[in-house]
């Protein structure tokens, strides 16, 4: 599973002046395994989409939120926000919860590798998205769209290779996240072309967490000097 360390920003939906690590072993912060999926959140059979804390390399549930929204996303780690339960004289109270992860070993460490998962609306097969891809990066960040004419949540991929075509992704949320990927899902734009208009179609990005190529070549270059 992604393995982040945790802050939470709020207390029964109270803002945390001075917020620390949520999760500690020995008093160092304790990775923890990071999920999102769709699900039925605990103590409800509402379904929706959940985000869940796993302690690591076990099922033992350490926090939920329900409804999560991806707010940041940057190299180092993302935010996100949702509704946390709390049980006040037998009701469940929704309060606003935010999420700050930090990515820990080895994720890190990893590069990204991102496919588009749609093609002008049209969902692309699943054998193409696994083998295709560039390296790069995902960056969301909250600003104004002109094309929607308001504030948006936007995902662009910075690709490690000059050539590859700029992607961004308009209203942009996290699908889901598993062991080592994760999907977003928003909206294309398509460009005005001669007497085609600009339009906006449903779009998509699937990205792998994969061991950098120079990591890869010391290690098999490490192997093979090793079996001679």
């Amino acid at each position: 599973m992604m393995l982040v360390w945790l802050v939470k920003r709020r207390s029964i939906g109270a803002i945390v002046p001075a917020p620390t690590y949520s999760f500690l072993n020995e008093g160092e912060p304790q990775a923890v395994e990071l999920i999102v999926k769709s699900g039925s959140e605990q103590g409800t059979r509402q379904p929706g989409k959940i985000a869940r804390v796993y302690a690591a390399g076990s099922q033992r549930i350490l926090a939920e939120i329900d409804s999560p929204r991806l707010l940041l996303m940057r190299r180092t780690g993302l935010v996100l926000m949702g509704i946390e339960r709390h049980r006040d004289h037998q009701a469940l109270v929704g309060c606003v919860q935010t999420w700050v992860c930090t990515f820990a070993p080895p994720f890190d460490a990893l590069e990204q590798r991102v496919s588009p998962q749609m093609a002008v609306g049209v969902a692309i097969h699943r054998s193409r998205v696994l083998e295709t891809g560039n390296t790069g990066y995902i960056e969301v960040n909250q600003m104004h769209v002109p094309e929607l004419r308001r504030y948006a949540t936007v995902a662009s991929f910075i690709a490690d290779s000059s050539g590859c075509e700029a992607m961004r992704l308009l209203d942009a949320d996290l699908s889901w996240m598993g062991k080592d990927r994760f999907a977003l899902e928003g909206i294309y734009r398509k460009s005005a072309y001669r007497e085609q208009p600009e339009a906006l179609y449903e779009g998509g990005w699937l990205s792998f967490y994969q061991e950098k190529r120079e990591a890869m070549d010391n290690r098999r270059y490490a192997s093979s000097k090793s079996q001679r």
